[in-house]
């Protein structure tokens, strides 16, 4: 077979291109193959032009190392340093979260690789990365595209060639100050699908329209958070899952809203299985033993006193604490992008259908997976405020 990848296509130096290939004979017996390139050199058509819409010109981007054939959406990732109170630059969020090595892809550095968004045509460039093929922004997570806000140019952190650029902030964080049902720990409720333990507050993002920081870049903020992440694949509240079995005795109860029973968990009590966190070295129930750090969905079915009252199936997959993560960051920055208002199932940047990333509950899905923006006919994959893949949705604008 010979197979061109259009030659009218405008690339940059070291971009990553990938090419399927189908082939099927009469009998209807079908394969594929996936080949990935590297590109070493590039050109581009209009220097002045803006053939992916993102506000940034085919020229510029060629010089920042972004490929002008895609939008550039520019993340800013920041953890928290404990010990100096500082937000610090995320170093994680590649190597952990949305590398290309762990897609079996060539590494393209000073970018991310995430799947849902590049399906929507976006690439990911990460403002701050020691690697970063554009000299201002490598190793300056303080990176500013202004020429000089302060009003004093400030050569360090301040762009001298004042390309167009918004940025994305992630931060990753211990917990909110304010609003942790049962102080960050898993807890019991009854939701909209019966009864079932879940956790709040792995992530937030607020509405900050009116803010100076919206104002300059047109993003919220997105925030993650690891202490109920690591609470969530750590704890658990069953001495053993089996049918007609209880959740340990004297666990805490925290405040909670009507409707909702808000039987908790905490490090000192809960620390055997959970239907969110079975041993993996049993077969079959009843579960006995501890969390193994992995958090398999699976059907249980439970009473408003948290007893089980049935035991599914085995067969679903553990999901590490950082896919968990992975999925729950690129949900909050689907926010961030969007409106940054959703509530179960269906309002605001969520989607009740299932495979959707922005669906409000990982319980309609049943997995931690980085599902994409929107399928088969859910808002996200039509023209509404919702299309990421729409213009105006990755942005970019002269500081």
């Amino acid at each position: 077979y010979t197979v061109t990848y259009n030659p009218a296509s405008d690339f940059v130096n070291g971009q990553v291109v990938n090419i399927t290939v189908t082939a099927s004979d009469w009998e209807g017996n079908s394969s594929s193959d996936t080949f990935s390139f590297i590109t070493i050199s590039g050109t581009v058509g209009d220097p002045t032009g803006d053939d992916d819409n993102d506000g940034i010109t085919n020229e510029q981007e060629t010089a920042m190392g972004t490929n002008p054939s895609v939008k550039t959406l520019f993340v800013r990732p920041l953890a928290l340093n404990e010990s100096t109170g500082k937000l610090v630059f995320w170093l994680d969020f590649k190597a952990e979260l949305f590398s290309f090595t762990a897609h079996g892809l060539p590494d393209r550095p000073g970018f991310a690789y995430i799947p849902p968004l590049a399906a929507a045509g976006i690439e990911v460039s990460i403002v701050g990365d020691p690697a970063h093929p554009y000299a201002p922004m490598r190793g300056r997570s303080d990176y500013n595209p202004a020429l000089g806000e302060e009003p004093v140019y400030d050569a360090a952190t301040d762009d001298p060639n004042h390309y167009a650029c918004d940025i994305l902030d992630v931060r990753y964080l211990p917990k909110p100050s304010l609003g942790s049902k049962n102080n960050t720990h898993t807890y019991f409720y009854e939701g909209l699908g019966g009864y079932t333990w879940t956790w709040d507050l792995k992530g937030r993002t607020p509405n900050i329209s009116l803010s100076a920081h919206y104002s300059k870049y047109h993003y919220h903020q997105a925030n993650v958070y690891w202490d109920p992440l690591d609470n969530y694949v750590a704890e658990g509240a069953y001495p053993e899952i089996d049918n007609d079995s209880g959740p340990g005795t004297n666990l805490m109860v925290g405040p909670g809203t009507p409707g909702e029973m808000t039987l908790g968990c905490t490090a000192a009590l809960c620390i055997e299985s959970s239907p969110m966190n079975l041993d993996d070295f049993e077969t079959g129930p009843p579960y006995i033993g501890y969390p193994d750090l992995t958090v398999e969905f699976n059907a249980f079915g439970f009473d408003q006193d948290a007893v089980i009252t049935n035991v599914g199936t085995r067969g679903a997959r553990g999901f590490d604490r950082w896919e968990v993560l992975a999925r729950t960051t690129l949900h909050e920055m689907g926010h961030a992008i969007l409106t940054a208002y959703g509530t179960y199932p269906d309002q605001g940047d969520h989607c009740s259908q299932g495979g959707c990333i922005m669906s409000g509950s990982t319980i309609d899905t049943w997995d931690w997976a980085a599902q994409s923006f929107g399928v088969g006919s859910c808002k996200h994959m039509t023209d509404t405020q919702y299309n990421i893949r729409s213009d105006g949705k990755i942005h970019n604008s002269t500081h």
